[in-house]
């Protein structure tokens, strides 16, 4: 197999393990089927899979559990496509889904992937500091210090100054060396709410 790239799927049960191997694209139905967000339901967490043990699997391989908890090597740009993206546009109009696919994304380390849907839920979530936070902390990710400070002035000017905004806003300053500016502004922040836990 070292030739082809292939997903690995192992299943643990009370008499032990046993493996099976897929020829890639072959049952991409059945990977967006464990994988396709239902309602209620937290993300498989990612893992990148940086030191396979099988010679046969290919360094963009990453290592996601699916709702029953089995582990599975999925080539990156499959899960990316054929899973984030998809589940990103389906949930396009529902916020706490969206919110959730965007906080999964960014915990596994997918930001450059989410841009669009985070200013989407900026632009539509009804928790007007979520969104914000969100799409804020999204763009600092992709290094777009100025935008994300664009976004949180501006929720700050609607909504007024939260502790979790002005904490990001003060994280902005931080990434640019400012770091008398972002002292203040969280010394502001945890005047304004001492029990954040951002």
């Amino acid at each position: 197999y070292a030739d082809r790239e292939v997903f690995h799927i192992e299943h643990w049960n009370l008499i032990g393990s046993y493996g099976f191997e897929l020829i890639k694209g072959l049952n991409m139905n059945f990977i967006k089927k464990i994988f396709g967000k239902k309602s209620n339901e937290s993300n498989s967490k990612i893992t990148l899979e940086e030191d396979p043990k099988d010679g046969g699997i290919k360094d963009n391989m990453i290592r996601v559990h699916d709702e029953y908890g089995r582990e599975i090597l999925i080539n990156k740009n499959d899960w990316i496509d054929g899973v984030l993206l998809e589940n990103l546009e389906k949930n396009r109009d529902n916020p706490d889904e969206l919110y959730n696919l965007i906080l999964s994304a960014l915990n596994d380390g997918f930001e450059g992937y989410v841009v669009e849907a985070s200013a989407r839920l900026y632009e539509m979530d009804p928790i007007k500091e979520r969104g914000a936070c969100i799409y804020a902390i999204v763009l600092m990710k992709n290094k777009q210090l100025d935008q994300a400070e664009v976004v949180l002035k501006e929720a700050m000017k609607s909504i007024g100054e939260s502790g979790v905004l002005l904490t990001n806003l003060a994280k902005i300053y931080a990434e640019r060396n400012q770091h008398d500016v972002a002292e203040s502004i969280l010394w502001s922040a945890l005047e304004s709410d001492p029990n954040q836990d951002n």
